[in-house]
């Protein structure tokens, strides 16, 4: 596993919000690196209620809003890239570091060791996909918005199943990566989110199925938090040290005035 240079790490633990808490409170502490943090930050979330979230250029045009709204999912547009995802029963995680220090592919490829490493520790065969695949054919295909229908070079794969998507933005003073570790199946009602006929909606649920692995398929014993603190435990045997960042009222205050930016609305879907 790679070294890092900073050993000093913040962490905040696992905590539920809503969708566009949780992308406004990663944005703003990306966008405000060198006064709210000033070293690398770590975030273990899940999300209350569960909710879709889209990569800051994805098209909504494909999105069922109305169905989301019966089902009580929220929508939410991410400040990173990436295809859809239903963040339900999962581990979200993210990682915030200083832009002098490391480079996208960097973070990037540690912390997927880091994830394999605890993965294993669990008893999991996690390993990194080692072919790069070719995006652009496959952003060409429908079933290109969904996450967890491709995998990309160094991503976490069990049984060749892909177990964890990921996603990353450069900021002026921060590289921000955030992703879901799939625990439960839930995940796999994104195609009853999608404007799909039938038939698609069968093919869109098998690609997902034969393409991605959850964590309790394979170990029911395994929770969120158990996987969070391998994590940790994995990170802290490389030498990083942490301390606990909690939110101030400030920060509270600063973050939800942010979360308008991160909700989808009807009107956004006309455009």
């Amino acid at each position: 596993m790679q070294e890092l240079r900073s050993k000093e790490w913040l962490l905040m633990p696992y905590q539920e919000y809503n969708g566009a808490f949780n992308m406004a409170l990663d944005y703003y502490f990306a966008e405000n690196y060198s006064t709210e943090l000033k070293r690398p930050l770590l975030r273990f979330y899940g999300w209350d209620p569960y909710c879709l979230s889209l990569g800051i250029h994805q098209k909504l045009r494909d999105v069922d809003l109305e169905k989301c709204e019966q089902l009580n999912i929220g929508v939410v547009r991410r400040p990173t890239g990436g295809r859809g995802v239903l963040h339900s029963e999962e581990l979200t995680y993210a990682v915030i570091v200083p832009v002098g220090e490391f480079h996208l592919p960097g973070i990037y490829e540690y912390m997927h060791q880091v994830f394999a490493a605890a993965l294993k520790k669990i008893g999991l065969p996690a390993e990194l996909e080692e072919n790069k695949p070719d995006l652009k054919a496959f952003y060409q295909k429908k079933h290109s918005n969904l996450c967890f229908a491709s995998a990309a070079k160094t991503e976490v794969k069990v049984h060749n199943k892909k177990l964890i998507g990921s996603a990353q933005h450069l900021f002026r003073e921060s590289i921000l990566q955030h992703g879901s570790i799939l625990v439960g199946d839930y995940h796999t009602k994104i195609v009853e989110l999608m404007k799909l006929g039938e038939k698609e909606r069968d093919r869109f649920l098998k690609i997902i199925r034969s393409s991605t692995v959850e964590i309790q398929q394979l170990n029911r014993q395994i929770t969120p938090g158990k996987l969070a603190k391998k994590i940790l435990d994995i990170m802290e045997t490389n030498g990083i040290n942490f301390s606990m960042l909690r939110l101030t009222n400030e920060q509270l205050q600063k973050i939800e005035q942010l979360t308008q930016k991160f909700k989808v609305t009807y009107e956004e879907q006309t455009v």
